[in-house]
């Protein structure tokens, strides 16, 4: 879509990577035009393109049945804002997907 040359970072769900490209491989989250792109994968962590390159970041699961209502949109706030403190996409990430954890962790309790 063309309003994506104007988006600098983009974060998908990974239902939503699929409607948008299929798979989210390098090839076809490069072929969006975004110089960064984050799609979260639940459990599994999340997929990060930047630099021109994919990297998978793998995030610590949680045991036991959870909510993930807002999970989302936690991972994108932490994220941006790590980013905004200077810290790599990869790095942001990280810190994003260990926050969500702690978060979904706390419901369990």
């Amino acid at each position: 879509p063309k309003v994506l040359r104007h988006v600098a970072v983009l974060k998908l769900a990974e239902e939503e990577a699929r409607v948008l490209v299929g798979e989210p491989n390098e090839a076809a989250l490069r072929a969006l035009g975004v110089p960064e792109v984050v799609v979260t994968l639940g459990s599994r962590g999340s997929l990060v393109y930047a630099d021109g390159r994919l990297e998978q970041v793998a995030t610590q699961p949680v045991g036991g049945p959870i909510d993930p209502t807002g999970a989302g949109d936690a991972f994108a706030v932490s994220y941006l804002a790590a980013r905004a403190g200077g810290h790599a996409p990869a790095a942001s990430a990280r810190r994003a997907g260990a926050l969500v954890t702690g978060l979904l962790a706390r419901r369990l309790r």
